[in-house]
């Protein structure tokens, strides 16, 4: 064997061992996110050895950028994500553009910035009709539903999802239709019609039982633990809530995390359990912030609140709910903003029956 011939072998190896770390590190990104960032890092180290595997240097970046976005790292996702797409538009890879403008497209509506992600959504929408990817073209639409569903823009949301729902049955991507089935339900959830809501949520539920997906049934533990909070069924909506909380920890989705520390909370409240309420929206709240979720830090501080009302600490309830109006504003939760300027009348309005009632300092500590 001839000296090149012995380099050739070796590079051949190499790029054999390569391609398998990116395609674990996508297998992996929604079952297991860490070990998916394991293998797309690993994959990007390899990738360093040659300039002209640049095809392989944009998949692990997109890997890596969708693993990040699992774990809830979302300024390091965008990071990875653009980084994609540059390598992407270097090799005239529509399809990887696509998937990078769509992964940015998820992250900044996790980051309740709407407007911009309903900007690189329908951009990538529009390069996977233009490709004839029908699946991707059905994970675009629920994405955008989602973003328009945050916007209060329910009409909307709910045709992007019912559309993306049909292509998915059409293709049999039993995944996907749990995707659709749960975001439809969320949709009838903030119409307050919470029968279809808590049908739509069951089905979900066990699809990804079926598939075993533990991150899609946290979620949809999440969905029936809140219709059953409105039902004023606080045995199971606490039951439901501790098992996707159990989930999130486990898959490490801080974001999920907070999220269902925040549910905890509000069934605590219910069950006037307020030392238990406020400890889990505290604790919600600070994981908002760390991983620099605005809408999530905006519905703790709501909590919290709403929460501190309920005792007639009326200054911190103010406070809190002052930042929430403050934040929906400024991401454009339009239904968050309405709901926070009516919490804020009522506590004006409560703090000063109770002061022309007493005549004493109504800040009351419990």
């Amino acid at each position: 064997m001839t000296e090149l011939e012995r380099i050739a072998r070796a590079e051949s190896a190499l790029k054999r061992k390569l391609r398998a770390l990116i395609a674990e590190a996508q297998e992996t990104q929604i079952k297991n996110p860490k070990r998916s960032l394991q293998c797309a890092d690993a994959a990007l180290s390899l990738a360093q050895e040659r300039e002209d595997w640049l095809k392989e240097k944009a998949d692990a970046t997109l890997a890596k950028g969708n693993a990040l976005y699992r774990l809830s790292d979302f300024a390091n996702a965008i990071s990875a994500f653009e980084s994609a797409r540059a390598f992407c538009q270097a090799l005239n890879d529509k399809q990887g553009v696509a998937n990078a403008l769509n992964g940015m497209g998820n992250v900044y509506c996790d980051l309740a910035n709407y407007a911009r992600s309903l900007e690189h959504l329908r951009q990538s929408l529009a390069l996977f009709e233009e490709l004839g990817d029908r699946a991707s073209v059905a994970r675009t639409l629920n994405n955008i539903g989602n973003a328009q569903r945050n916007l209060a823009d329910y009409a909307n949301a709910l045709e992007s999802y019912q559309r993306s729902l049909a292509i998915k049955r059409e293709l049999g991507d039993k995944r996907g239709v749990a995707v659709s089935l749960g975001n439809v339900g969320i949709v009838y959830f903030c119409l307050a019609d919470y029968a279809s809501a808590l049908k739509f949520y069951q089905q979900s539920l066990e699809l990804y039982e079926s598939l075993g997906d533990k991150r899609g049934v946290a979620i949809s533990l999440g969905n029936i633990g809140n219709v059953s909070l409105k039902l004023a069924d606080y045995a199971n909506a606490l039951q439901s809530h501790q098992k996707s909380l159990a989930l999130c920890q486990e898959l490490g989705d801080k974001r999920g995390v907070a999220m269902e520390l925040g549910n905890i909370g509000s069934v605590y409240e219910k069950l006037a359990d307020y030392p238990k309420a406020l400890e889990s929206y505290e604790q919600s709240l600070a994981l908002s912030q760390e991983v620099g979720d605005k809408s999530g830090v905006a519905v703790a501080l709501g909590n919290l609140g709403l929460a501190r009302y309920s005792f007639r600490r009326f200054d911190e309830a103010l406070r809190n709910l002052t930042l929430t109006l403050e934040i929906s504003q400024e991401i454009g939760a339009k239904r968050m903003e309405a709901e926070t300027f009516l919490a804020l009348g009522r506590c004006h309005a409560r703090r000063a029956q109770i002061a022309s009632e007493t005549n004493d300092d109504v800040d009351k500590r419990p």
